[in-house]
């Protein structure tokens, strides 16, 4: 019994000597499912900025002898022996005059064709570089005789009658005499009806 029970023991510190311990895995064994994680869903890019739309409809342009045959009333409140004169040569689509009383300058009367070739260049500029072109491009701020008005400042109003917009500014002599109600009262005493089917 002695002996068997030595034998044991040392059977015992045998085994349990060989024993090694047991380390955790570096990395995951082949074949091993990754762990349970959600997709990760790459940033949305920021859209590209439309560009902007073109004022109209690219179509003919009114010839300049339509231009010049579109009547311009005497503006109310402005000196009776004033008159309308010409700013530059008319041309396809584009028209400036000017009333004045001798040296006198109250109101500037400037027609643009909105499907001029140059308004449709601009249609990639900011509003600053279009200048007057602006205007084919400018979001409305009200109606007159149902027809587009565009309200930037105090001395300039502009209406725009199908493809053609009509602006009217205040002069020098104009300025202080005449407000933007008068500029609109006198865009609305043109024939915009007509000047639309042009």
């Amino acid at each position: 019994m002695r002996f068997s029970a030595l034998a044991l023991f040392a059977a015992t510190l045998l085994v349990s000597g060989c024993k090694k311990k047991e380390t955790a895995p570096t990395s995951e064994p082949t074949g091993s499912a990754a762990p349970m994680t959600k997709p990760v869903t790459p940033p949305a890019a920021d859209p590209t900025p439309a560009a902007p739309a073109a004022p109209a409809t690219p179509g003919p342009v009114v010839g300049w002898e339509k231009m010049a045959d579109i009547q311009l009333p005497t503006p109310k409140g402005v000196p009776e022996k004033g008159m309308w004169s010409a700013g530059k040569a008319t041309k396809d689509g584009d028209r400036l005059d000017n009333f004045v009383d001798g040296s006198d300058y109250w109101i500037s009367m400037r027609m643009l064709d909105c499907n001029l070739p140059m308004v449709q260049e601009a249609a990639t500029k900011s509003a600053d570089e279009r200048g007057l072109l602006d205007y084919c491009f400018a979001t409305p701020t009200g109606k007159l005789k149902d027809f587009p008005l565009i309200a930037k400042n105090d001395s300039v109003r502009a209406v725009k009658a199908g493809h053609v917009v009509l602006i009217a500014s205040l002069g020098a002599a104009g300025e202080g005499k005449l407000k933007a109600a008068d500029l609109e009262a006198y865009l609305e005493s043109l024939d915009l009806a007509s000047i639309s089917k042009l």
